[in-house]
């Protein structure tokens, strides 16, 4: 995973990273409340909301007081706060807008570095469930035989219902060598089953390049901070033995960072815009860099149910500018942009701010990206076959 930007803005709180998180590992939100009164700020009865409504505190201030008041254990004021503000921004209804701690913070940086502990797997909130998006490679998620489109149903004893993907998150991740119980349901069974996995170190990288005859194909596994590196590499070595066709294989691709989605279209487009940004109140446009350095190669896509975020960026890119098919499953279906913002004691608040669309204005929210050419996931080599034979 590579190629990661920050924005040339003024920061809220120090730096800022723009994010489309299709799931990268995720971590937690409850409670509800506001975060006033812990620094001096006095209750007031009635705040301003911003559609003109007024809010009322009062409730908040009350509960606060009533639980160190009367809770019959030590209450720790900070932790009830942290809670307060977790539960703002849950209050958003947004499942990829979340307050994230010091400690989630870090299991974030390194689900995005590619380098976690756990069993492999992206998890994501489909109709209220929490449901693989996609295993990585060689894990011990995919060898268990946990496929994309799985429902997790309980982590050990522990239902998941009415939990938020990045609660699920934390009980499945934990140190190498432990093991956990994961009760998943495929699509089409009417019986869960239950699989013991042992935990181990989970590093996939960002690209690999194989050939088969005269077609190169290029799988790319997700966005981070090394994808673009890992992609150069790649790319002078499709220059080198200058193939007839290339395959772009972004199945099972959950996303990563804006600027990635941006660069790696890049490579395969001489000009044009990447990607639209609905913002809040204007609409700004992300055109690709002069690259192209694999633009004059035939190219087709590989995309699946699986295929999420800034995947679906670069997949919708390369359609939208130089009409490549794309071929396999429907894409997840996940539009929105997320900014990392900076807050004090180490944690971030990782906020939804825009609605990312195609260059010709398509919104893949919810729906995903149609390919061109169906080809079911349950023979992923009748898909790669069918891309190949697209080229010949």
């Amino acid at each position: 995973m590579f190629g990661w930007k920050r924005k040339k803005r003024k920061p809220i709180t120090g730096w800022r990273r723009w994010l489309v998180l299709a799931v990268v590992p995720a971590i937690v939100v409850f409670a509800v409340g506001f975060y006033a009164g812990k620094y001096g700020i006095p209750p007031r009865d009635y705040v301003a909301g911003n559609r003109g409504k007024a809010a009322d505190l009062n409730q908040f201030f009350q509960v606060k007081k009533t639980i160190e008041d009367r809770y019959p254990n030590k209450v720790n004021t900070q932790d009830l706060i942290t809670g307060a503000t977790s539960g703002l921004v849950q209050g958003l209804g947004d499942p990829y807008s979340v307050y994230l701690n010091k400690s989630q913070v870090k299991d974030l940086e390194s689900s995005l570095s590619g380098e976690v502990e756990g069993i492999g797997v992206e998890i994501g909130l489909q109709n209220n469930k929490a449901t693989v998006i996609a295993p990585v490679a060689g894990s011990p998620a995919e060898q268990a035989g946990i496929k994309a489109g799985d429902v997790i149903t309980a982590v050990g004893d522990d239902p998941t219902d009415g939990l938020t993907i990045d609660e699920v998150a934390d009980k499945i991740r934990g140190d190498k060598g432990t093991q956990v119980n994961v009760t998943v349901q495929s699509p089409g069974e009417t019986t869960p089953r239950t699989l013991t996995i042992a935990r181990d170190t989970i590093k996939s990288p960002a690209v690999t390049l194989t050939y088969r005859d005269d077609i190169a194909i290029i799988e790319l596994s997700r966005y981070g901070e090394d994808t673009m590196d890992e992609l150069n590499k790649a790319v002078t070595d499709i220059q080198a033995n200058h193939p007839k066709g290339i395959v772009l294989d972004l199945r099972s691709n959950p996303g990563g960072f804006l600027d990635g989605a941006v660069s790696v279209s890049g490579v395969f487009l001489k000009e044009g815009v990447a990607v639209k940004e609905q913002f809040k109140d204007k609409t700004e446009t992300q055109s690709v860099k002069d690259d192209g350095r694999l633009a004059d190669i035939p190219l087709v896509v590989l995309v699946n149910r699986g295929t999420a975020s800034a995947a679906e960026i670069t997949a919708g890119a390369l359609r939208d500018n130089r009409h490549i098919p794309l071929i396999g499953e429907r894409t997840y279906g996940k539009g929105s942009v997320q900014e990392l913002i900076h807050l004090d004691a180490g944690a971030v608040l990782k906020l939804t701010i825009a609605e990312w669309l195609t260059p010709n204005g398509t919104s893949i929210s919810k729906e995903g990206l149609k390919p061109d050419v169906d080809v079911s996931s349950d023979n992923p080599d009748a898909q790669l076959n069918a891309a190949i034979e697209k080229l010949q």
